[in-house]
């Protein structure tokens, strides 16, 4: 056997700080029982997304109108730091 040398390339992932900040205070709100329940929609470096949802959230059209509420708002700030 002779001698090859093998390329072997390591991609890491490196932390979002805000993202961490967050979660790490809505942790502390959900172990204080401050949160009692979160709906998610997060994305991954590869493009894939995930969704879900834990915990009691009553109404049903109350929480579809926060939805709609935190979509504009996330509009609103996207258009606003694209410029």
């Amino acid at each position: 056997m002779g001698d090859k040398a093998v390329s072997m390339e390591v991609h890491q992932s490196k932390a979002e700080p805000d993202l961490v900040e967050v979660l790490e205070v809505l942790l502390a709100r959900a172990k204080s029982g401050e949160l009692r329940s979160l709906i998610y929609l997060g994305f991954e470096r590869d493009g894939a997304w995930e969704s879900g949802n834990v915990g009691n959230f009553g109404n049903r059209q109350f929480v579809l109108g926060c939805f709609v509420q935190a979509a504009l708002d996330f509009y609103s700030r996207r258009r606003e730091s694209d410029g």
